[in-house]
Formats: structure tokens, C-alpha cells, sequence
């Protein structure tokens, strides 16, 4: 929980960006935040006997963001056991280990599923400062430190402050002495005075010092250069992919123009030869019908002339057999008669 000097530099940071509280417990620390005009609060905390109370500060606050999962470094899976104790402040993803002499009538309890989350993600969306980070999360503070430390994003904490066993309690954790060891060799000025109630587990307060500033503000501008030049390098491989590129749509244009035209040219030219094609047939066929009209003409004139010659010799073949009729009527009626010829 916060000390007296950690609240008292809380007032003097005011108005805060971010507060990232890992371990919050039952989130009694939340006015204090409220109070510095902290912008954002994130509560992290596995244990569910605190979760009715972190999300009913949620939603009083709209500042208060609750992450109800235990944050870890780099976990490999989704889900972990947590460690459960009849204290439950001395829970942990770590198994403790002589706990049980250090308190008297202590008990474990059964081991709980909670779900995980990576430090750094919790840390990822922090915004211009200054920022707080609270850790209270038995045998585990050094390893989240760190592997905020080596993301580059333990520098954007004006304020850290860590519960920890003052000596090792807990299966591979770290005792307070090497977290506070860490800090100072990452450029964080320290509290003398390590506050707390417990002497088991004190409080360590750590402001970042002008020369973290210093060194955070020119790694900022590093990264910032170091992007520009990036981002102008890939514009610049991108404006000569895009060049090569529209010089090969080019080529392949003009390639397709000139197919194109080929394409075109030879289809008129097809076309030209079959239209002079019909055209000939046209005219051979023209050529053939007035043959054959002529023809015909000739044909009928010859047929008309031999109807006509046909029609006279018909009249004269009437006229004669009328003759004929008419003697042999005449030499009928001079035989009925007894007149000889």
C-alpha cells in the first residue's frame, strides 16, 4: 500500500497520467489516485473475494479500468494457479516457503485457476506521465520490473513503488534488497525510508531521477530518429518499388498497345480481304444472274415465237380440216343421194 512519502509525491506529480496498480487488493488506494487527478487507473487483481468491490469502483469512476488476472512475465499459457493462504495478502503465483514459521497459524488453502496476463500489455497503452506503478504481488515484483525494464517501458513511471518480502519467501522470488538493487541500476533515486507496517514486508519508494529523464527524453528522440529514418528509408524503397513497378506496368502496357494494334490491324486486314471476297462473289453472282436472265429472256422469246408458230399451224390445220369436214359432207350427201362422183 502507499506510503506517506509515495502520497505526499502522488500531490506533487498532480495531476497523473497513469496509475497501474498490480495487486490492488480491495483498491482502498483508489481516492488517493482520484485525488492526484490520476487520468487513468488500471487495478489488476486475481483474488475474486476483491472483485465485487474493484468493479463497483469501476463503475463509480470512469477513470478505473479492472483487470481481474494476475499479471506475469511473459506467461505461456492463458491460465496459472494461484496460490491461496489463509493471509490473503501473502497469495502468490510463486509456492511460498516458510510461511508458515513467520506466521503463526497460517494456513494454506487450495490452489485456484486464474487467468494471466503479460506485464508489459498491461503497460503497453501508457501515455505521456508522470505515471505510477504500484506492485504488490508476493515473490513476483522482479520479474515484472524487469521485464518492463527490457520493453522500454519501466522509464515511463515517474513514481514505482514495490511490497516485497524483505527475504526470500517464496520459490524464486526475489527479496526486496535485489529489487530495490535493480531500480537503482536503472536510475531510480530511492526512499530512505522503506515504509509499511510489516518489517517483513516493507515498502519500497522510487522516484525516477533527472538523469533517467535525461537519459528517457534522448532515447525517446533516438527511437523518434530512428523511426523518421526507418519510415524514410521504406518510403524510399517503396517509392523505387512503386517506380519499378510502373515502369514494368509500362512495358507492359505498351507490349499490350502494340498487341493490341497487331491484333487490330490484322482484323482489318481479314476483314478488308473477306468484304472483297463478297464483294467478287457479289459481282461473279450478279454477273451470273444477268446470264441467266438474259438468258431466260432469249429462251421465252424463242418459246413465244414457236407458240405463235404453233397457233398458225393450228389455224391452218383447223382451216384445212374444215375443208376436209365440209368435202366429206358434201360426198356423203351426194352418196345418199345415188349421185356419182
Amino acid at each position: 500500500m502507499l506510503s506517506r512519502s509515495s502520497a505526499d509525491h502522488l500531490k506533487r506529480l498532480a495531476p497523473l497520467g497513469q496509475v497501474l496498480h498490480i495487486g490492488a487488493g480491495f483498491g482502498i488506494q483508489v481516492p488517493a489516485y482520484l485525488a492526484a487527478g490520476a487520468r487513468r487507473i488500471t487495478l489488476v487483481e486475481p483474488e475474486p473475494e476483491c472483485r465485487p468491490h474493484l468493479a463497483a469502483l469501476a463503475v463509480a469512476h470512469e477513470e478505473v479500468d479492472l483487470v481481474t488476472a494476475a499479471a506475469v512475465a511473459s506467461p505461456a499459457q492463458a491460465r496459472g494457479m494461484l496460490n491461496r493462504y489463509s493471509y490473503g495478502a501473502l497469495n502468490s503465483l510463486k509456492p511460498g516457503k516458510g510461511l508458515e514459521a513467520l506466521f503463526p497459524g497460517l494456513a494454506r488453502r487450495e490452489q485456484q485457476e486464474v487467468d494471466l496476463r503479460d506485464v508489459t500489455e498491461l503497460a503497453s497503452g501508457l501515455e505521456n506521465g508522470p505515471n505510477v506503478l504500484i506492485v504488490e504481488a508476493c515473490g513476483m515484483a522482479l520479474d515484472l520490473i524487469r521485464a518492463l525494464h527490457e520493453n522500454d517501458l519501466l522509464e515511463r513511471f515517474q513514481l514505482v513503488q514495490v511490497q516485497e518480502t524483505r527475504t526470500g519467501l517464496y520459490e524464486d522470488g526475489a527479496p526486496l534488497s535485489e529489487v530495490q538493487a535493480y531500480l537503482a541500476a536503472q536510475g531510480f533515486d530511492l526512499d530512505p525510508q522503506l515504509g509499511g507496517e510489516d518489517p517483513e514486508f516493507p515498502v519500497l519508494s522510487v522516484r525516477a531521477n533527472e538523469t533517467l529523464t535525461g537519459q528517457v527524453s534522448k532515447r525517446r528522440y533516438l527511437v523518434k530518429e530512428q523511426a523518421l529514418a526507418d519510415l524514410s528509408a521504406e518510403f524510399a524503397a517503396y517509392r523505387e518499388s512503386a517506380e519499378e513497378e510502373k515502369a514494368a506496368l509500362t512495358l507492359r502496357l505498351d507490349e499490350s498497345d502494340k498487341a493490341r494494334e497487331a491484333a487490330v490491324s490484322k482484323a482489318r486486314e481479314d476483314l478488308t480481304r473477306e468484304i472483297e471476297e463478297l464483294r467478287d462473289s457479289h459481282t461473279r453472282q450478279a454477273e451470273e444472274n444477268d446470264k441467266a436472265r438474259n438468258d431466260l429472256e432469249a429462251e421465252k422469246a424463242q418459246l413465244q415465237q414457236e407458240i405463235e408458230r404453233l397457233k398458225t399451224k393450228d389455224r391452218q390445220t383447223r382451216e384445212e380440216l374444215s375443208r376436209t369436214h365440209g368435202q366429206i359432207s358434201l360426198i356423203r350427201d351426194m352418196l345418199l343421194q345415188g349421185q356419182g362422183l
